[in-house]
């Protein structure tokens, strides 16, 4: 497991200009992540892997803040974070770029972001030049392993 030494020394710290927009991201605040551990969403209501492509629909959806644990005991969490200033094509190869190495996926939280993976293929398609930052997306699955907060 990397520790924060680990960190400090990442040869991807000189990658973005501390002017991107990046950098400029508030995290949420104490109450927010409060209210989102006293926003139970029943598990009728969750967004199940099926339907994930209803978060490209526009507008806001019933629970946009709040959990639930699902009956195979899978914790469910979700939260709106806004993110200014950030367009849809820095997003896409935000995603594209950052499941190839860990160390690039802890530029963005160090403390609670502990590692991302992908396999093999998916890997290949990450790297794939021939296709969109988002057509990488498409179809990809991504280990991300995280610690939560806690209050």
């Amino acid at each position: 497991m990397e520790t924060n030494n680990d960190f400090i020394h990442n040869p991807y710290n000189n990658t973005i200009n501390c002017n991107d927009s990046l950098h400029h991201i508030t995290y949420p605040d104490t109450e927010s992540l409060t209210n989102v551990l006293n926003s139970k969403i029943p598990c009728n209501e969750t967004l199940s892997p099926e339907n994930i492509r209803f978060l490209q629909n526009k507008g806001y959806h019933n629970h946009e803040t709040g959990y639930s644990i699902l009956p195979d005991g899978t914790s469910y969490i979700a939260f709106h974070l806004p993110l200014p200033d950030i367009t849809p094509k820095m997003f896409d190869w935000f995603f594209s770029w950052h499941p190839l190495d860990s160390k690039r996926y802890k530029l963005w939280h160090p403390d609670e972001h502990i590692s991302v993976a992908v396999d093999d293929e998916d890997r290949k398609k990450l790297l794939n030049k021939r296709l969109s930052y988002k057509e990488r997306l498409w179809d990809i699955n991504v280990l991300y392993i995280e610690k939560l907060m806690t209050i």
